[in-house]
């Protein structure tokens, strides 16, 4: 199992490796289903991902960081993902991301942006147990 988190700059870079402007998405979640890889990418392509110093990290990072309890600053402080079986999974944590980065976008920087999200098939997998 894969989890890859894209949170750069060029992060949508990889979907535009494609020329083929309109295939793009479905070209990626081709290759991440493939490959059975769960992955995000801190913003859509063409777009340019946001890092806040404040925050101390590209938005993507500092939202996946809050959902898994470890920020000690900011908006999402303490706002930790709590799942009934104590146990994070790669969707819990990807769909927690996708709430709450294009919120923190529009706060931060007026405009909203959703992070790309290619879907794999299949049931997602835990990746963090947390305390009670």
């Amino acid at each position: 199992k894969r989890l890859l988190i894209y949170d750069t700059c060029q992060s949508s870079i990889l979907a535009s490796l494609n020329r083929d402007a309109i295939g793009q998405r479905a070209w990626v979640e081709r290759l991440y289903r493939n490959r059975g890889t769960h992955a995000i990418m801190a913003v859509p392509p063409g777009e340019q991902a946001k890092e806040n110093e404040e925050l101390g990290h590209g938005l993507l990072t500092y939202v996946l960081l809050a959902a898994a309890g470890g920020v000690d600053q900011g908006p999402l402080k303490g706002k930790t993902l709590k799942p009934n079986d104590q146990v994070i999974t790669v969707r819990d944590w990807f769909g927690y991301a996708e709430d709450h980065v294009p919120e923190l976008m529009d706060q931060l920087y007026g405009r909203r942006l959703d992070p790309y999200f290619p879907r794999s098939e299949g049931a997602g997998f835990p990746i963090l147990q947390i305390a009670n």
